[in-house]
């Protein structure tokens, strides 16, 4: 019955549910032993070396770098949703951005590696967003799109961030 109501409360607030689907936010990487050797002989050698040479705040750099690699091993990964509303699309319960406030979209599906969404925004101090597609049928989130927001057909490719993250299992 909640679920029922926070959809009628959804609906009325930016238009006609349109599609929907959940995502898991990408903060864990599936890391081996070896990949935490390296990283960390890496970093070892060179907080050994600033802390030798007196570079201090390179070393206490590196620390929190160290915190920050690991950090998202400590907290769980969160269940996302994603909404596409008659009005704009909805991120999670609280982001929502309207249709003039979106420049186009793109698609990235080369499976299994990559299966995203990614939309530009017309403001140029916000990073553009890249929503994991999940099980949705790209031809038809596409379709749904078009409808509203042009399509950037020259990018078929990731961003440079997400191909780092990626590689670097970030």
């Amino acid at each position: 019955m909640e679920k029922n109501k926070k959809q009628e409360t959804l609906d009325s607030s930016y238009g006609r549910l349109l599609l929907q689907w959940d995502f898991k936010e990408e903060g864990r990487k599936k890391r081996d032993f070896k990949w935490y050797f390296f990283v960390f002989f890496i970093l070892g050698g060179i907080f050994v070396y600033s802390f030798l040479t007196g570079n201090f705040l390179f070393s206490l750099f590196l620390v929190l770098f160290i915190i920050v690699i690991l950090s998202p091993r400590i907290t769980p990964d969160q269940e996302l949703s994603f909404t596409i509303f008659e009005d704009g699309i909805l991120l999670g319960e609280k982001k929502f951005y309207d249709w003039k406030s979106i420049k186009n979209f793109h698609l990235v599906y080369d499976p299994p590696r990559v299966k995203k969404l990614y939309f530009d925004l017309e403001n140029i101090f916000l990073s553009d967003l890249s929503i994991p597609l999940e099980g949705q049928d790209p031809s038809e989130v596409r379709e749904l799109l078009n409808s509203y927001l042009e399509e950037d057909l020259e990018r078929s490719y990731e961003t440079l961030m997400d191909r780092l993250n990626r590689w670097l299992k970030l």
